[in-house]
């Protein structure tokens, strides 16, 4: 694995990591919206948000493979060890988290018998069969991992915080090769 080689990150990463963050938000816009929308369209925004999810899914695999293969920009050589741990620590906490919550929503699907109908084009297969007591368990789990979601904002401010104190090419790295 080449590792920390890049004063920036590629193209490719850039485009992914800020399509992964606007459908974050709107899976969340939709989310919380969605008991609010008239009957009528609820299906429809669901099934929207569950697309948005595997598409999320199929991106952070996505992103994996071209972090391991290409690599990423070193950290700032004068970031204090606990930054840099931190940094890592939290990086993985996100690509565990942005598997898992796709999974388990398509686990959640799968067990509660509604499909997934991937931008209304094609039924994605049953992970699992139809159980209603995981299905619930499923559905907890599925709230509990947006709301640990919510550290992006924690790596937000850690961007910012390169950005306006630290004054490095940390955020600058993300926004522009």
């Amino acid at each position: 694995m080449r590792n920390e080689l890049h004063a920036s990150y590629s193209a490719f990463s850039r485009w992914v990591h800020w399509l992964t963050l606007a459908l974050f938000v709107a899976l969340f816009a939709i989310a919380w919206s969605i008991d609010d929308l008239p009957q009528a369209m609820r299906g429809s925004a669901l099934q929207l948000h569950k697309s948005f999810g595997i598409t999320v899914l199929a991106l952070t695999i996505l992103r994996l493979i071209w972090r391991f293969a290409a690599g990423v920009p070193a950290m700032p050589a004068d970031l204090p060890a606990w930054q840099k741990l931190g940094a890592r620590a939290s990086h993985v906490a996100l690509y565990v988290l942005l598997l898992a919550q796709p999974l388990v929503g398509w686990l959640w699907s799968s067990a509660g018998t509604k499909p997934i109908d991937f931008f209304f084009l094609v039924r994605l297969p049953w992970l699992i069969g139809p159980d209603k007591s995981l299905s619930r368990t499923l559905g907890n789990l599925h709230g509990l991992i947006a709301y640990a979601l919510l550290v992006i904002g924690l790596h937000a401010a850690a961007a910012l915080y390169h950005h306006f104190v630290r004054k490095d090419r940390v955020l600058v790295g993300m926004l522009r090769g």
